[in-house]
């Protein structure tokens, strides 16, 4: 019996390192989608699970914007000619920051306790030089960090850096907002729903609620959207 059990277990690992080492890992993905945005000027964050496992591909994958010129949502696309597959991936793109060295340039430094989910105001932080200890990425602009939301509590004193803050959204996935499409001198409104977040000249994903169309649009204020293209 115990023999038994043992071969099973064998066989189970066998056929279990054989998938593992036909599949590609969401946290290739990730950094090849990483590297592609640095090359390409962008510092961009995959939203994307690091464990799940993707087909493997006998060709490189090719990274590219499921819109043009939109960074928001990438496609990744293996062209394996007996098994092809693609993926959207979801991106934020990281606030901008730049390397401090100690007791050099200005660094942002809460002014007074700030909790957590708390948008940032301008008495919030202020700015501090000769900071020790320091070295990193860190903003050096207060305009860097106003109006972005804190992921955790930041105590008075304390530096504020990259990871402690979000990016907020002007439109947030299923938001309900008004969908606009321009003709000639005619425009006509519908009520339709975000499917991704967005801000001001993003190009998101919105249904309209009415027929159930997705479509491509324009992201134009808090709740209007300027229809682009019907996404098929």
């Amino acid at each position: 019996m115990k023999v038994s059990v043992f071969a099973v277990f064998i066989t189970f690992l066998s056929v279990f390192c054989s998938i593992a080492a036909e599949t590609i890992r969401g946290a290739d993905i990730i950094s090849l989608v990483e590297s592609w945005s640095e090359e390409n000027g962008e510092n961009l964050t995959v939203d994307l699970n690091s464990r799940r496992l993707y087909p493997n591909c006998s060709t490189s994958l090719k990274v590219e914007p499921r819109y043009t010129g939109d960074f928001n949502t990438l496609k990744v696309t293996c062209d394996d000619p007996e098994n092809p597959w693609k993926i959207n991936v979801r991106t934020q793109k990281n606030l901008s920051v730049r390397d401090i060295s100690p007791n050099k340039d200005a660094i942002i430094v809460a002014s007074t306790s700030i909790p957590r989910g708390k948008i940032i105001q301008i008495d919030d932080v202020t700015t501090q030089t000769g900071v020790k200890g320091t070295a990193g990425q860190h903003f050096a602009n207060v305009e860097d960090v106003i109006g972005s939301r804190t992921r955790r509590r930041i105590n008075a004193g304390q530096v504020v850096k990259p990871q402690y803050l979000e990016q907020l959204w002007l439109i947030e996935k299923d938001q309900t907002v008004i969908l606009v499409t321009q003709s000639h001198r005619i425009q006509v409104e519908a009520l339709g729903k975000a499917l991704e977040d967005g801000n001001i000249g993003d190009r998101i994903r919105v249904e309209n609620i009415k027929s159930g169309d997705k479509l491509l649009g324009l992201v134009k204020s808090r709740k209007k959207i300027e229809i682009i293209a019907k996404i098929k």
